[in-house]
């Protein structure tokens, strides 16, 4: 653990300078200062990482355990068309959000199910996932972007809660993830699987309900992205959640969470998540190109993954 939180601030400290870098880069503003710490730039900054922080506080428990799961894009975007569905039909906020918190949950389920009853590599079944979470968003939404009841925008605990959700609710998940892990034998457990299997599952620990509660989770955090997207867009898609769940794995990795399993913590993919945020801001503000974007995301993970192979082969 020593390691571990070394590695936050190492994270914490790259993150300085990154921003540092970038707000030098950036172009100034009327009044002098440079246009990335302008209010407008960072909340875009921000709300790009809403989601990969929250996406990412559930795929660490996925990757921790030597799983991952490639399926939470199109699971959120499932769960926002059916929180808009049931929203239009009930006008009741607890049912659409229980709606989506279960088919979050319920597709975890699926996951872990297949990829441990089914001895299936996590690569394979939650592609399969995605797949079919992809066609029934689609199915759902008929295709058309599905437009909730203004009348419920217009509530006054809605109004109150909407901006306050998308920053609250992910870093909330990161507390509690954080709080499971740290303080809890069952949250150990995790990293138990994830170190080595075989000795986790000879001192008794249920090995097979860890990796199924790991998956649980991560579908869990994608149901509760599903209700965050209709908070910024008041709307359900089928084209929400795409490509996040790219973003929610580079933010694992960076954050320092070994893809082997064991090692890893969730303040370091909120931290990672952050870095990406930086980046990508910095990035837009001087009129990079979305592909270039991309390339420069690709080089910082698979130089993330470098480290982390480095890193262990020096270890053993």
């Amino acid at each position: 653990m020593k390691g571990q939180y070394a590695n936050i601030i190492n994270l914490a400290i790259g993150l300085v300078v990154i921003f540092g870098m970038m707000a030098a880069i950036s172009p100034k503003g009327p009044d002098g200062f440079p246009i990335l710490l302008g209010k407008s730039n960072l909340v875009v900054m921000l709300g790009f990482c809403t989601f990969n922080i929250l996406l990412g506080a559930g795929m660490t428990f996925a990757i921790l355990t030597g799983g991952i799961d490639l399926s939470v894009g199109r699971c959120l975007a499932v769960a926002n068309v059916l929180f808009a569905l049931v929203l239009n039909a009930t006008s009741s906020l607890v049912l659409a959000t229980a709606a989506a918190l279960l088919c979050g949950a319920g597709v975890g389920l699926v996951n872990g199910v297949i990829t441990v009853k089914g001895r299936i590599p996590s690569f394979i079944a939650t592609l399969g996932t995605y797949m079919v979470c992809w066609g029934l968003a689609y199915v759902l939404s008929s295709g058309e972007t599905i437009t909730t009841n203004a009348e419920i925008m217009r509530r006054p605990f809605v109004r109150a809660w909407i901006p306050l959700a998308p920053v609250i609710v992910p870093v909330m998940a990161v507390v509690l993830a954080h709080f499971l892990l740290t303080n809890f034998k069952s949250g150990r457990f995790f990293y138990a699987v994830g170190g080595n299997v075989e000795a986790a599952r000879l001192s008794g620990i249920a090995v097979d309900r860890v990796r199924i509660m790991a998956f649980v989770i991560c579908g869990f955090c994608a149901g509760i992205g599903g209700v965050l997207y209709w908070t910024k867009l008041g709307s359900g898609s089928s084209l929400a959640g795409e490509a996040f769940e790219l973003y929610a794995i580079a933010a694992v990795i960076i954050g320092g969470t070994s893809l082997s399993g064991g090692e890893g913590t969730v303040i370091g993919t909120f931290l990672g998540a952050l870095i990406m945020g930086v980046l990508r801001e910095g990035l837009v503000i001087r009129e990079v190109s979305e592909h270039w974007q991309k390339v420069v995301f690709g080089a910082v993970i698979i130089a993330a993954v470098l480290f982390d192979s480095l890193r262990r082969r020096r270890r053993d």
